[in-house]
This record gives structure tokens, C-alpha cells and sequence, in this order.
């Protein structure tokens, strides 16, 4: 089983953090939110061969508290109409700050960011390096 759970889906936003890109769009005043994530869903046939795997799929991603689902109804031969997820989405940076569990890094860097706009606002290009 190769389907997008949620220590996937959280891998991505890792990504992202380690990497300094949540961090750069802050400091260079962008948003990349709402932000879809890259989702690996069950093909047919593992509707049919998995259908209780895919449940719990299913279920496990509904469950994510900052997550958002764009849903899909598809018309499976042998299970019949089943609605899945199409897509997963973050609405904010607060969402994803929530899911890594970033919260005071995020607010030292929001709090370091502001202090460097107002004394040495030149130093917001190096910061946003």
C-alpha cells in the first residue's frame, strides 16, 4: 500500500520547514496558501481487492484536523458509487504550523522578523536567505 497517509502528508510540510521555505515566504511577504499537497489514492483495483484498507484510508485522512479534503465520487464497477479523496489541501500557514508542531519556532521567527523590519529593515533580503 502505497496511498498518501498522514506521516506522508506531514513529510511533505517537513519538507518544506527543514528546507526554509515557510520561513523565506515570511520574510519575503508571500503565501503559498492554501497549499495542496501531493496525494497517493488507491486505484480500482484496490478498491476491490483492499476495500477494507481502503477505508481505513479513508478514514484515517478524514480524521486530520488541518487537513482539507476535496472529495471525489467515483463509479466503481464491482463496489459501486464510492466517494474518496481527490485532493488534500492546507488553508494556512497556522495549519501547517499546527501539524509540525512549530509553534514558538514560528513565533520566535514572526517576532525576529518584525524586530528586523524595524531596526535594519535592510537585512530582510540576507533574513529571507
Amino acid at each position: 500500500m502505497t496511498w498518501s497517509g498522514k506521516a506522508e502528508l506531514k513529510a511533505q510540510l517537513v519538507r518544506l520547514w527543514d528546507r526554509g521555505e515557510l520561513l523565506r515566504d515570511a520574510a519575503l511577504g508571500h503565501s503559498r496558501f492554501p497549499l495542496r499537497l501531493t496525494l497517493k489514492s488507491p486505484s480500482s483495483a484496490d478498491i476491490t481487492d483492499q476495500f477494507d484498507a481502503v477505508r481505513a484510508w479513508v478514514t484515517e485522512l478524514d480524521s486530520i484536523s488541518w487537513l482539507r479534503i476535496e472529495w471525489q465520487e467515483i463509479r466503481h464497477r464491482i463496489q459501486g458509487v464510492q466517494k474518496i479523496p481527490a485532493s488534500v489541501w492546507l488553508e494556512s500557514i497556522d495549519n501547517a504550523v499546527v501539524c509540525l508542531s512549530k509553534r514558538r519556532d514560528w513565533d520566535q521567527f514572526l517576532k525576529l522578523l518584525m524586530d528586523t523590519q524595524q531596526a535594519l529593515p535592510i537585512l530582510l533580503p540576507w533574513l529571507a536567505k
